[in-house]
């Protein structure tokens, strides 16, 4: 879809932008797969084929300093929107995935460049949102909700030519709510080092353990008008990852 932009630049320090796009978001290949998947002898998941996309109309008003902070106010509407839903069919209770959703979101997010001392670069980034869900569907109830997101990325160089680095990542999410879903706290810690001494500088080894801390875990509630269905995933995302690159 086409997008429209707007930027004025007074100097070289500031620059301020506004603009409008139209996006499309289509369902995954699980959410239109009419394949059943038994949790247990009475609860399945299946997909939908007949499931639509959904659109986005995105406004943003932002703001840039020197490259090293930006702020950004948004708006955004979605029509159309789908999200799984849980129905009762006698005694199976099926979770499919529908089109029922119109979404209104407002929010304002900020990211900032450190250099707290010497060898050490920090990235912040937060964003704040409110959302207001309204259902098609009568057995799930509307939603308004406030979400809060921040991370930190650090880079942390340490001998004095700067080929060695410490790498300390952290992201958290407060409680929130996304539709009529209640999620707990997410949370990840990711630590590791890169190292580019090797074969004259030309080949470069790293390493990094992701979610040290197992906080990850998807925990929350599912609203509906007659009941209220609970969740606990945990999809194991620690991991340790070893890298090897070389430059010709």
């Amino acid at each position: 879809f086409p997008t429209l932009y707007l930027t004025y630049r007074p100097n070289d320090i500031h620059t301020i932008s506004w603009n409008y796009s139209k996006r499309i978001n289509r369902p995954s290949f699980r959410a239109i797969n009419p394949f059943r998947w038994y949790s247990n002898p009475n609860t399945y998941y299946t997909g939908n084929p007949l499931l639509n996309p959904s659109y986005n109309h995105n406004f943003e008003l932002s703001y840039n300093y020197k490259g090293i902070f930006s702020l950004n106010t948004y708006g955004q509407k979605v029509v159309n929107g789908f999200g799984a839903v849980v129905e009762v069919d006698g005694i199976n209770k099926v979770l499919n995935f529908k089109n029922f959703l119109t979404e209104y979101n407002l929010g304002v997010t900020g990211s900032l460049f450190l250099n707290p001392i010497s060898g050490w670069e920090s990235y912040l980034d937060a964003n704040v949102s409110y959302n207001d869900s309204r259902s098609k569907i009568a057995d799930v109830t509307n939603q308004k909700s406030w979400a809060f997101y921040y991370s930190s990325n650090n880079t942390i160089k340490l001998n004095r030519i700067k080929d060695i680095k410490l790498l300390v990542n952290f992201w958290h999410q407060p409680p929130s709510n996304f539709g009529n879903v209640s999620m707990g706290h997410l949370s990840s810690l990711s630590i590791g080092a890169r190292c580019g001494s090797f074969l004259n500088k030309k080949l470069t080894v790293s390493i990094m353990m992701r979610d040290i801390l197992r906080r990850s875990e998807s925990v929350g509630e599912v609203y509906y008008k007659d009941f209220t269905q609970t969740f606990e995933n945990y999809y194991n995302n620690r991991r340790l990852t070893v890298s090897v690159s070389y430059n010709f």
